[in-house]
């Protein structure tokens, strides 16, 4: 009996001893890496919004990047302010008491990547070295990864009033037709007369961030390894197929469909998006107070400069859309498509993220480069006319 009690207490005592080995372990790879995040420092609710979805979270933003493989393992710092606004660290005052004020919406590809490598950044890096680099000029960056015109529309709502650009610019890509047809489309809020004023944030995307939330509240790192695992390895996996179930195509599902009937297969979806984009253009006008004061910018994907890997070159449905809304309201619209085309020669590969959609930090100077010439050629006369340029020279 004496026997079996005292290996009994080994076994214990034993256990005891890996799970303090195995703790430490653990805390100590959070202090020296981490291999694997139990502090979820990157999870923040605050970026939950039932107004705008989902929102930027004032502060400093510190992560290693696993998503791209071109930037895997590297720290990014991405800084916001209280309204959402993406801030330079290495130029934090540019924007400052400014004589002109350009406000920049999008999603990912305008929020862009850290240190300045950004669609504004380059815009005020070329403005520079133009006769308007005598007057001060805001780049006011308010980008937020997949927003697209339904959400557009109460963000313009929210600061547009608040802050008094002068000129905005809306960077409107492909993902957007299938977030305003599939993602955000049972989200949107409505007012007594039709208008949108808001969209709710996504059940998927809370779930998932409260559970995490809960996570890291457990004490010992050991239990949230367990859980952690278990919610991306079954919990996460079974609400992506739930949702999938009722929203089963992706951002890109239609412009990459190689249907000849795509148009009529997904008219409804269209449809949509060009009622979302014809409310954003009315509403920036409304807001801006004349049409010469906005313009929309797009820019293809790579498989619009070159065909998939299935052959098939993607429908160019969304920047038909932008020209056409765009002259009906009287205001500019630049796509990029053609400029990038010689800018990117016989190689367009060599400017996107290996694996991703987006612009490589090549890709996204060349654009930036390309949005600039557009956006000087439009600016300049604004601010000849405004006599800024003659009251500061």
């Amino acid at each position: 009996m004496r026997g079996v009690v005292s290996s009994v207490i080994k076994i214990l005592l034993y256990g005891v001893f890996l799970g303090l080995v195995g703790e430490s372990t653990l805390r100590l790879q959070q202090l020296m890496g981490p291999i694997t995040d139990l502090e979820f420092k990157s999870i923040e609710l605050r970026g939950i919004s039932d107004v705008l979805n989902h929102e930027n979270i004032p502060g400093v933003y510190t992560f290693i990047e696993n998503n791209i493989e071109d930037l895997k393992g590297r720290e990014l710092t991405y800084v916001y302010d209280e309204d959402g606004l993406k801030i330079n660290p290495l130029k934090p005052n540019a924007n400052q008491s400014p004589d002109y004020k350009i406000l920049y919406l999008g999603d990912s590809f305008m929020d862009g990547y850290e240190d300045g490598q950004t669609i504004p950044e380059w815009v005020r890096v070329y403005f520079q070295q133009t006769p308007l680099s005598s007057i001060r000029i805001a780049h006011w960056n308010a980008g937020c990864s997949s927003y697209s015109p339904s959400i557009f529309i109460p963000q313009a709502k929210k600061l547009i009033p608040k802050l008094k650009p002068d000129f905005v610019v809306v960077d409107i890509d492909n993902t957007d037709l299938g977030d305003d047809a599939f993602r955000y489309r049972d989200l949107v809020v409505r007012n007594d007369v039709g208008e949108i004023i808001a969209v709710r944030h996504s059940s998927l995307h809370a779930d998932h961030l409260q559970a995490l939330d809960r996570i890291r509240h457990i004490p010992l790192y050991f239990l949230r390894l367990v859980f952690k695992i278990y919610h991306q390895a079954i919990e996460l996996p079974r609400w992506i197929k739930a949702y999938e179930r009722v929203k089963p195509r992706d951002a890109l599902s239609i412009v990459s469909d190689p249907d000849p009937d795509a148009r009529q297969k997904y008219q409804l979806e269209i449809d949509i998006f060009k009622s979302r984009v014809d409310e954003l253009a009315k509403t920036l006008v409304s807001l801006m107070g004349d049409e010469k004061r906005v313009a929309f910018i797009y820019h293809p994907h790579l498989q619009q400069l070159q065909p998939d890997e299935h052959g098939f070159l993607w429908h160019s449905f969304v920047a038909e859309i932008l020209k056409e809304v765009s002259e009906k309201h009287g205001f500019d619209f630049y796509d990029a498509t053609a400029d990038l085309k010689k800018m990117f020669l016989d190689a367009p590969s060599k400017f996107y993220f290996e694996g991703d959609m987006h612009f490589n930090y090549e890709g996204m100077r060349l654009y930036g480069q390309a949005v600039s010439y557009f956006l000087y050629a439009h600016i300049l006369p604004l601010v000849q006319e405004a006599r800024l340029l003659g009251e500061t020279s």
